[in-house]
């Protein structure tokens, strides 16, 4: 089981916890911003001010399935199994991932083009 560092309090965090922080982080890092690993992220945020269309919601999945197959953002560890789009009342977009993890189905949901 992989360890990390709680972003915020600087505390060791394991399992879920630090699964949900590995999204979170992997899906609001713009692909290329990190000049130590250009690699890292996503490039999910080309899609802000796009209407949510059929072709949208195909090319959000994409992503978001990119993102998570992509093994520099240390997600490799979990095996995708469904990716649900979910809209808000202020225009914010929400990806729900169910997903296999250490042998236990586990959801996370991650808000993605956040409105401003």
């Amino acid at each position: 089981m992989k360890t990390g560092m709680h972003k915020h309090t600087g505390e060791t965090i394991t399992g879920v916890e630090f699964l949900n922080q590995r999204f979170v982080d992997a899906f609001s890092t713009r692909k290329g911003s990190l000049v130590v690993d250009r690699e890292y992220g996503t490039y999910i945020d080309d899609l802000i001010d796009e209407n949510i269309t059929p072709l949208f919601r195909m090319q959000l999945f994409a992503r978001a399935a990119e993102t998570i197959k992509n093994p520099v953002n240390g997600l490799d560890d979990v095996k995708l199994k469904q990716l649900e789009l979910i809209e808000q009342a202020d225009n914010s977009v929400e990806v729900v991932v169910y997903m296999q993890w250490e042998n236990q189905e586990v959801t996370t949901r991650v808000t993605l083009l956040e409105a401003a």
